[in-house]
Parts: structure tokens; C-alpha cells; sequence
């Protein structure tokens, strides 16, 4: 039997290693972008956890997790989705800047997450409140309400 298995592995090598190949060349033109991907996504997923257990005071969630493995594989399939679509047209810088801009994209939104649940973490630590506020325009808001308190203030003194 032993004999057998090493025989069967012996002979499924070569299309193991030639459909590993397949799949890595197809993907070699945006890996950078799957990495930064699934950096972002190990990130996110961290911090979350994190807070779920330190803040919600919840235990890990599986149904979470792969929620979350889905949407990273949805965003992997867009940016594949995209690239292809480009260069099959005939059009690789479009198709780059399709991929870089759609990564942007997710990568913020994961940044936005990691902020808020870091906030969370750390209310009390403020520049992760700024950052935050930066990064989701609440910056705005209170720059707006700083400022018409000073002109309703001034009002008042008249």
C-alpha cells in the first residue's frame, strides 16, 4: 500500500506543480495587490477581534470570520474581475489604475474599521481618535461646531 501511495505521488507531481504554476501566473500581475489586500484583511480581522473580546466582551465568531474571508474574496475576485477585463482590451494602464484605485478603496474602508475598533481598544488614546476622525471626514463636524460656537459666542457678546 505504502508502495501504491508513493507511486500515486510520484505520478501527480508534475500536474500538481504545473497547476500551482497555472494558478500563480494568473494571478502575478496583481499579487502586489493581494498582498496589501490580505494584509489589510489580517489587520482588520486582529483588531476586531480584539475588540470584540476586550470591549464587546464577546467570544470569536466564525460566522464573523468567514463573512469576512468571503468579502476579502470578493475583493480579490473584483481586482482579478478588473485587471483581466483591461488587458483583454488592450488596455493595461487602465486596467492598473482599475486595480490600484479599487484597492484604495477597500483598503480605506479596512483602515476606517482598524481605527474605529483600535479606538475602541484605546479610547483614550488620541491620536488614533484624530486619525480616525481624519480618515471618516468627522474631522469636519467639529471643526464646523468649533467654529459657528465661536460666531454664536460672538453674537452673544454684542
Amino acid at each position: 500500500m505504502d508502495e501504491f501511495i508513493s507511486n500515486l505521488i510520484a505520478f501527480c507531481k508534475p500536474f500538481i506543480v504545473l497547476i500551482t504554476t497555472f494558478i500563480v501566473s494568473i494571478f502575478s500581475p496583481i499579487q502586489d495587490v493581494l498582498y496589501v489586500l490580505g494584509l489589510s484583511f489580517l489587520f482588520n480581522i486582529i483588531t476586531g477581534i480584539v475588540t470584540d473580546i476586550h470591549v464587546n466582551e464577546k467570544e470569536f465568531s466564525l460566522k464573523k470570520a468567514f463573512d469576512s474571508v468571503f468579502q476579502l474574496t470578493f475583493y480579490g475576485a473584483l481586482v482579478f474581475f478588473i485587471h483581466n477585463v483591461a488587458v483583454n482590451l488592450g488596455n493595461h494602464a487602465l486596467g492598473d489604475e482599475g486595480v490600484k484605485y479599487t484597492t484604495f478603496i477597500v483598503v480605506y474602508f479596512y483602515l476606517c474599521n482598524i481605527l474605529r475598533n483600535a479606538g475602541l481598544v484605546f479610547p483614550k488614546n488620541k491620536a488614533i481618535s484624530f486619525l480616525y476622525e481624519v480618515m471618516t471626514t468627522q474631522i469636519f463636524t467639529r471643526i464646523k461646531s468649533a467654529l459657528f460656537m465661536n460666531i454664536n459666542s460672538n453674537k452673544d457678546e454684542k
